[in-house]
């Protein structure tokens, strides 16, 4: 009885240092010592399986749910070290293709964690069950998006994308003018040196243009509103392919015109802007961009940007400043600790959700990994009701980056077939700055549901046309610095579209890319004269609508 009393208290120690031996696992797993905690983790398992002084536990129901508990810890600890050790790798060494790796060991990792009794625990052992819970939900965005990078860079190819680097303060329909491109290489998973080339190296200078004129062979005929920012019989081409707001019909023109002005074909197309870096610095603290010397912070990245851009202070191209800027940060990122780089999947999703990045790729399954992360800038047809204001800055100048947006769209629903719906957009003032503003000329559509009818439009000389199976309204709206302009546009939609089969209102507002979170007001309200319902947020991101 003694002798196996002592048994049993020789393998409650053996237990104990089983347990302190995982912690101190842990905390090198967390402290980013990877290689560490995974052979430490596997010695922890070892011991747990092969101590026979421990087989003397698993003859009582209730020790051995413990140690198999352990067990499985262990087996999640070892799993979780291997796949942060492999990401650490695909980051620092570019190496794209260990993600696949990665992902096996995650989902092992997800596989053991189901086989943990959900009671029936000790408290210490429940309490580290909790902890990896805890961290599993904060690395959930890292497990959901690397389907989608594993597949696009880590596929063992040979591929390259087309990066846009957009510039909000001059706003297009997909974000901003393209003042430069890169190149995202990948071979075989590694990624190639990232070097920006300014948009005029494609497209050609002034009276140099590659595609040329109207008459020569590789002229395109732009859309009639892009000829105020062309000389007169250019051709369209790469700097201003973004017309659509849609970004796979923007993307694959992108691709259509690199193609014809250098023969060069690429697998996807990503556009991204300085919010997104400006996202990334907020990670990495200040950067110096070794190019120019400008120390970037995450509140100064975009004027330093503009002006930059703008004033062309710097020995290289001026339109490449973002991509140096871009590369600096990335460079950053790579070096700091590995524990920082969860932050940057959660800066990657609200990046998708915000339109500061998105993505297009060739690859159909890509695509639709790209379209369920919701970054792939698609524009809808609308099925219920809905709208989204599109503003494209066709002077030449940087003013968006001083004008202010405001929306409110009042929706008075009565017993007739159509709801009337009253769009006002308020454009704020803005500074007159020396070789920085100048006045705004601004092609503005306002996309709707396909049977929605314009009844009447002020502050915009306004017509009613199609487009992505959407209708359209769209026209010029003008001012100056200093001044204040609203637009007033009156539209009615079949009262039927906007209800669901709940019978319940429901109505989509979609961002523009290129703004940040322009405040807008809905109301709802009877014919009859109620107060109705407001609702009062901002347009950081596509806004969905359900009222009774």
């Amino acid at each position: 009885m003694i002798g196996a009393l002592g048994v049993v208290a020789i393998s409650s120690i053996q237990l104990g240092m089983t347990g302190s031996q995982l912690v101190g696992a842990r905390d090198d797993l967390l402290s980013g010592r990877f290689a560490v905690a995974e052979n430490e983790f596997s010695q922890a398992r070892d011991g747990l399986h092969n101590n026979p002084l421990l087989d003397v536990l698993r003859v009582l129901p209730p020790a051995r749910r413990q140690l198999e508990a352990l067990g499985i810890l262990a087996d999640m600890g070892t799993h979780a070290a291997r796949a942060a050790r492999m990401g650490e790798a695909a980051i620092r060494g570019q190496d794209m293709a260990q993600l696949s790796q990665m992902g096996q060991e995650l989902r092992r990792l997800s596989a053991d964690r189901s086989q943990i009794p959900p009671s029936g625990l000790a408290p210490p052992i429940r309490q580290a069950v909790a902890l990896f819970d805890a961290r599993y939900d904060q690395a959930k965005n890292v497990l959901t998006m690397l389907p989608l990078v594993s597949r696009v860079l880590g596929n063992g190819g040979t591929d390259s994308y087309l990066v846009l680097q957009q510039d909000p303060a001059e706003l297009r329909a997909t974000g901003g003018f393209i003042g430069s491109v890169a190149f995202l290489d990948f071979d075989h998973g590694k990624m190639r040196p990232v070097e920006p080339i300014d948009i005029e190296a494609l497209d050609g200078r002034h009276l140099h243009r590659v595609l040329g004129v109207a008459g020569d062979p590789k002229y395109v005929a732009p859309p009639a509103p892009l000829t105020r920012v062309l000389d007169p019989g250019d051709s369209w081409e790469l700097r201003d392919e973004n017309f659509s707001p849609d970004f796979p019909t923007t993307a694959r023109q992108a691709e259509f015109f690199l193609a014809r002005e250098t023969g060069r074909r690429v697998e996807g197309v990503i556009a991204v802007d300085p919010y997104l870096v400006a996202d990334l610095l907020s990670i990495t603290g200040p950067v110096t961009v070794p190019q120019t010397g400008d120390v970037l912070t995450s509140q100064n990245v975009f004027e330093t940007t503009l002006r930059r851009v703008e004033l062309h202070r710097g020995p290289t191209p001026r339109k490449s400043f973002l991509s140096e800027a871009t590369t600096a940060v990335l460079d950053r990122l790579k070096k700091m600790p590995a524990g920082s780089w969860m932050k940057l999947a959660n800066v990657l999703q609200r990046a998708c959700s915000s339109k500061d990045i998105q993505a297009y790729f060739d690859d159909p399954a890509a695509e639709a990994l790209v379209s369920r992360f919701s970054c792939g800038g698609q524009v809808p047809v609308f099925r219920q009701d809905g709208l989204m204001v599109v503003d494209t800055n066709l002077n030449s100048n940087k003013d968006d980056f001083w004008i202010t947006r405001s929306f409110s769209l009042d929706i008075q629903r009565g017993s007739g077939d159509a709801a009337r719906h009253t769009l006002r957009i308020s454009y704020g003032p803005f500074p007159e700055l020396e070789q920085l503003t100048t006045p705004y000329f601004d092609w503005l559509r306002l996309y709707l549901p396909s049977d929605a009818r314009l009844v009447s439009a002020s502050g915009i000389s306004a017509h009613q046309g199609a487009e992505l199976g959407d209708s359209v309204v769209q026209g010029w709206v003008q001012f100056a610095s200093g001044e204040r302009k609203e637009v007033t546009i009156v539209y009615d939609v079949p009262q039927v579209r906007m209800l669901g089969a709940d019978r319940r209102m429901s109505l989509t507002w979609l961002k523009q890319a290129g703004r940040i979170a322009d405040p807008i007001a809905l109301r709802v309200a009877q014919a009859s004269g109620d107060h109705g319902t407001t609702i009062r947020t901002d347009l950081r991101q596509d806004r969905v609508f359900v009222i009774d």
